[in-house]
């Protein structure tokens, strides 16, 4: 099951706030501090998984709303295609990750998240 540390999710709060823009879709997980999600979670409290946008939000405009309203999280292989779109070479993030032992820590994800943040 997939878990998030409060870390990473503080920085996908930042990642937010800088501008990182993100449309919803099936697999992506969400934050919901507001409790805009109505549907039980089994996942961690406030972390939500969109199985299918419809049902996640029938009408455009509560899609649109939705996206204001959370937080994207971006998964290990988000992170990493939004690095390649942002031109972040493979050398650069395996230096990253090798310099701050991020897989020793198990903080290969809050890394990634922390390489965005500075290319935005």
């Amino acid at each position: 099951m997939m878990r998030f540390t409060d870390e990473e999710i503080r920085y996908a709060i930042e990642l937010k706030r800088k501008g990182l823009n993100w449309e919803p879709r099936p697999g992506h997980y969400v934050w919901d501090e507001a409790g805009m999600i109505e549907a039980p979670t089994p996942f961690q409290e406030k972390v939500h998984l969109i199985h299918d946008l419809e049902q996640f939000a029938r009408r455009p405009e509560r899609v649109s709303l939705l996206q204001a309203s959370l937080v994207w999280l971006p998964t290990w292989h988000d992170a990493r295609a939004l690095l390649d779109q942002m031109g972040i070479s493979n050398e650069t993030i395996v230096h990253r990750l090798r310099a701050e032992k991020a897989i020793e820590h198990g903080k290969e994800l809050l890394t990634l998240y922390k390489l965005i943040n500075e290319h935005l």
